[in-house]
């Protein structure tokens, strides 16, 4: 059976669609969630010193421990590494994200010191005001905001 010109052209169309759509799904599936739901899907926040002490504080937490994966390429090597949050939490209509102090922290209160310690965390997400440290020995917490001037 002898196709015509017209089924070929139809069939290489359909086929270039197929793969577009195929494409658009691939980058969907790529791109970084625009909610925070990634953040809240973890453990639920239980209950302890640390959350009456934001609580204290006017913050409403919103979900425990995250671990969020992230794939590394270093000179063609593929590496695997994870970012902790202790808390996501929320103050007014701004979200937080909490680490806690922990003894071996040596956090360096300057501007840059607080720059390589913290602002990956809080450019996590475009949602995410900034970054609470939470330091349970001292009962402080340290509410740390980046404003990035033009």
């Amino acid at each position: 059976m002898q196709y015509s010109t017209d089924a070929w052209v139809l069939l290489l169309l359909l086929v270039a669609v197929a793969a577009w759509i195929g494409w658009g799904i691939s980058r969907w599936l790529d791109k970084p969630p625009s909610s925070l739901k990634f953040l809240l899907q973890s453990a639920p926040p239980g209950n302890g010193p640390n959350i009456r002490l934001l609580e204290q504080n006017n913050y409403e937490v919103l979900s425990g421990k995250v671990r969020i994966p992230i794939k590394v390429n270093y000179n063609n090597q593929k590496l695997n590494t994870r970012i902790y949050l202790d808390y996501v939490v929320r103050q007014d209509d701004d979200v937080y994200v909490v680490k806690i102090a922990k003894d071996r922290d040596q956090i360096k209160w300057s501007g840059s010191g607080i720059r390589d310690q913290f602002l990956a965390l809080a450019l996590l997400h475009e949602q995410i005001s900034g970054v609470i440290y939470l330091d349970p020995k001292q009962q402080m917490i340290h509410k740390i905001e980046f404003d990035f001037a033009d």
